[in-house]
This record gives C-alpha cells, sequence and structure tokens, in this order.
C-alpha cells in the first residue's frame, strides 16, 4: 500500500493525529484511497487506545478515492475531516463532498449528521472549530461563466445547520480569487478570510473579508490593499494577542534583469483590517527563497511562532513535470525572522532538510509542542511502500520582551489547575490584561476589567500559554489543566 499524511494536528494533552489516506489496488487494477488517521504519544509511540493499535483506517464504500482538505479538533476532543470522493470502480466521476466526525477514540460519531456523515454543497477550503463547537465550513465554487463564489456555512454540534448564522445558516461573498484561501477566528468572534485576488493592477495580492459572529459582512473592516506589485499568494493566518492579524505567503518577483524569484511574504494588519505600518516596511516584511531553480518553494504549512519567528514547511515545484524525480524530494523545514532573513539559530543558515530512505520524502504538515519542540508530518517511501513519516526538531522559543524574562514577576497557582486559576504579581510589576491560548494557538479566553482570576473548569486537559499585558513589558507563561 501507499499511504499519504497531509494533516497533523496537536491535541491538548500533547498527543499528536496524523491524518492522510491509505491507497489500494482493486484486482483490475483501479487504484483507491481510504481515509487514514494515526495518533502518537508526545514521544512518538503509537497511542494504543486509538482504534486499532494506534491506526484507524475508514472505508464508506469501496473503492472511493478520497481526497482529505482539512481536520480540526473539536473542545470535546471529536475529530472533524473535510473530504471530497467519487467512486473510480464504478467510473462514477461525479464529486461528493462531505464532513466527516470521529470520536476521541477513533471510532465513527454516529451522532453526528448520518451516520457520522454530513453532505456539503461544495469543495470545502478550510474549516474552523468554534469555542462552543460548531463548525464553520468555508468552500469555493464556480458557476458556468467561471465566476468564484465562496460560501460559509456554519454547523450545530450535532451536524444540523445553524439557522442562526447568515441567512439560515449560510453566507458568502464572489470575487476572483487566483490562490488558496486560509481563515481564522479573531478573539472577537469574527471571522476573517485572507484571499489571493487580483488588484487593480491585476496582479494577485493579499485581501482580507471579515465576517461578524452572526454571519453578516463587517462593513467597518478595512481591507487597506497592499502596497508593491508582485505576485502574492496567502497560505496563512494568524491573529497577535493584541489583535492584529497576521497574514503569511509567498510572492514571486521579476528582477531587473527580467529573472523570476521567490520570497516568503508577511503583511500585519491592525483589528480593523487596515495595514499597520509600523510591521516591516509599510507592513510587509519579506524573504529571499530564491529563483525558478530553486526547488524548494512551494509553502505547504505555516507555524507563527510566539516569538514572531515563522516556520514553514516546503516542498518542490517540480523542474521538469513531463519527467518528475520524487525520489530527489526531503523534508524540508525554515525559520525566519519577525524582521525578515533566515534565522541562523535554527538548522544550516535557517534551513532544516531531512531525508528518511535517500528516497522520495515531502512534509505536509507541522504543529509546536508545548516544550516548543517541531513536529513536522509528511509522507517516506521505505522502499517497499509509502508510509506516514513525523520528524521532531529542537526549537527554543525566547518569550517576553528583550528585557522582561518570560514569565518574570508573575505566577500561575495552582498549577496544575483543576477549577480555579490565579494570577499574582511577585513584584512591582502591574497586570493589565491577559490572555489564555490552548497549544494550537486559539484564543480561548481574553481578562476584561482587572480580575486576577478564571474559571478553567471547562477547559480540556492539556498544556495551555498565557499571554500577560503588564506595566514593564508583555510576558507569556504556561499551566497545565487536570
Amino acid at each position: 500500500t501507499n499511504d499519504e499524511c497531509n494533516i497533523l494536528l496537536l491535541q491538548p494533552d500533547n498527543k499528536l493525529l496524523a491524518i492522510g489516506t491509505k491507497r489500494n489496488a482493486t484486482e483490475n487494477g483501479y487504484l483507491f484511497k481510504d481515509i487514514a488517521l494515526a495518533r502518537y504519544n508526545g514521544d512518538g509511540s503509537l497511542d494504543a487506545s486509538f482504534g486499532t493499535h494506534g491506526k484507524v483506517v475508514t472505508v464508506f464504500a469501496p473503492n472511493d478515492m478520497n481526497k482529505l482538505h482539512q481536520a480540526v479538533l473539536q473542545p470535546d476532543g471529536k475529530i472533524v475531516i473535510s473530504n471530497t470522493y467519487y467512486n473510480i470502480y464504478t467510473g462514477n466521476s461525479i464529486l461528493h463532498h462531505e464532513l466527516i466526525r470521529y470520536t476521541p477514540n477513533g471510532t465513527i460519531d454516529m451522532a453526528f449528521g448520518t451516520s457520522g456523515r454530513v453532505v456539503i454543497d461544495s469543495e470545502p477550503v478550510t474549516m474552523l472549530s468554534q469555542p462552543d463547537g460548531k463548525i464553520i465550513v468555508i468552500t469555493l465554487s464556480y458557476d458556468s461563466q467561471n465566476n468564484a463564489y465562496v460560501t460559509l456555512k456554519r454547523y450545530n454540534t450535532n451536524g444540523s445547520i445553524d439557522s442562526g448564522f447568515g441567512n439560515n445558516g449560510t453566507t458568502g461573498f464572489t470575487g476572483i480569487f487566483w490562490g488558496p484561501l486560509t481563515a481564522v477566528l479573531h478573539p472577537t468572534g469574527k471571522i476573517v478570510i485572507a484571499e489571493s485576488s487580483p488588484n487593480t493592477n491585476g496582479i494577485s495580492t493579499f485581501s482580507l473579508t471579515c465576517f461578524n459572529p452572526n454571519g453578516t459582512i463587517d462593513n467597518t473592516f478595512a481591507n487597506d490593499p497592499m502596497p508593491g506589485d508582485t505576485g502574492r499568494y496567502a497560505y496563512g493566518i494568524f491573529v497577535e494577542p493584541d489583535g492584529k492579524i497576521i497574514v503569511a505567503g509567498r510572492s514571486t518577483n521579476v528582477s531587473d534583469g527580467g529573472s523570476i524569484f521567490f520570497e516568503f511574504i508577511t503583511a500585519r494588519y491592525n483589528p480593523d483590517g487596515s495595514i499597520d505600518a509600523t510591521y516591516g516596511t509599510g507592513g510587509v516584511v519579506t524573504s529571499y527563497l530564491g529563483n525558478i531553480f530553486e526547488p524548494y518553494n512551494i509553502i505547504r504549512s505555516v507555524v507563527y511562532q510566539l516569538d514572531g519567528k515563522f516556520l514553514v514547511a516546503f516542498t518542490k515545484e517540480e523542474q521538469n513535470p513531463a519527467s518528475p524525480n520524487p525520489n530527489s524530494y526531503d523534508f524540508v523545514t525554515y525559520r525566519f525572522n519577525a524582521e525578515g532573513g533566515y534565522d541562523n539559530d535554527f538548522g544550516t543558515n535557517g534551513q532544516v532538510i531531512i531525508s528518511f530512505y535517500n528516497k522520495y520524502d515531502e512534509a505536509f504538515a507541522m504543529v509546536v509542542q508545548p516544550d516548543d519542540k517541531i513536529v513536522v508530518a509528511g509522507t517516506t517511501d521505505t522502499g517497499i511502500n509509502r508510509d506516514f513519516a513525523l520528524v521532531r526538531y529542537e526549537n527554543s522559543i525566547a518569550l517576553g520582551s528583550s528585557k522582561f524574562e518570560a514569565g518574570a514577576g508573575i505566577i500561575l497557582y495552582p498549577n496544575p489547575v483543576k477549577d480555579i486559576l490565579h494570577l499574582q504579581a511577585t513584584d512591582a510589576t502591574g497586570i493589565i490584561d491577559y490572555s489564555i491560548y490552548n497549544m494550537l494557538g486559539k484564543l480561548l479566553y481574553k481578562s476584561t476589567g482587572e480580575a486576577l482570576q478564571v474559571d478553567v473548569s471547562n477547559f480540556s486537559s492539556g498544556i495551555y500559554n498565557v499571554h500577560i499585558n503588564t506595566n514593564r513589558g508583555t510576558v507569556n507563561n504556561k499551566f497545565v489543566k487536570e
């Protein structure tokens, strides 16, 4: 069999969930892909409590070709996957789109939709899990004139449409899109979508669209056009503790001599959608990737570290598509400084390249564990089969300002905690406000007023980050929820 891992989720308990497909062949030579999941303990061993010896393979119908898009963890630990499939053996090429939900132990959740599945209208491009367990699915479709439609639908925890969102559960917008879409939940509950759309000069650039929590368009959101005339494509969107929005992606440029080269590019926006001119140059930071002959320039996964640095997993842009050489592919991870350029403290000149068996290796997803270590997941060719592959790197994230050591002057207690978490300053440090994030970077709580305690009894067991603004600067701390 040939397995392909293209999704990696980090659970609050530090376990890793790898998701992809398992390819098989029928007797008459048809190829099909089943849905495959594997869960690993924090140390990389398979979690025997999940599925069968840590693995789950789902076959809804023989000979289905499944294409997984994304997966999210819900607050109760359930796993929702967006999928597109068709049946190869019957010759039926009609595409079917769906959501599938698994329980935390790897069984299909029969309480979700119909026998664990929910039919959706068009191809899902991204998905968001709300703190209340509801799911927002964003799809992209085209009409006969090739006009594009981005649709947002919100589903209740049982898989039914949430009629209180948009117009009977649906909202959206039209436009021209030349690249990927990505989305994030803002701490305000708003939904911010980053697109790759043509500007007034007909060149692709970052564009943001914001929806209110009820599904209406946020007309107060500025969506300032990005400066510059290079082609930009959005691959990741993140929210900083202060509510500012970071979009990360790739730009395609032409030098004065006419040669094409690529850059990793980030842009920062204020919470109202206006460009943050204090970030980089006019709100933009770039890092040189190489010219068209530098193969590793396709972004697979972006992680925004709490210290402002970016981890990026790359794959190759095939130099000879007519005669590809998959055995030349490796796991490639770069780290970029917040101000741009490679972080020379990471790997060799900011790059780490791994080959498992000196054959085909391709990275697809990446997470950062509570101890700051980096796990990259993808596929490797063992010489016999293609299998799921995970690799972990050492990493150190320097939190807090340069003059204020992370956690200095602030105590979180009790730690571990069951219900009420207290924050206390041990010196002259004054706490202004604080935010709590899970290890996926999702905001779970933001303080209001001056209360220095918070009820975390409904939080899942695991490790959480606390971002604290003080009169001496910004600090970060962690606590364990029992």
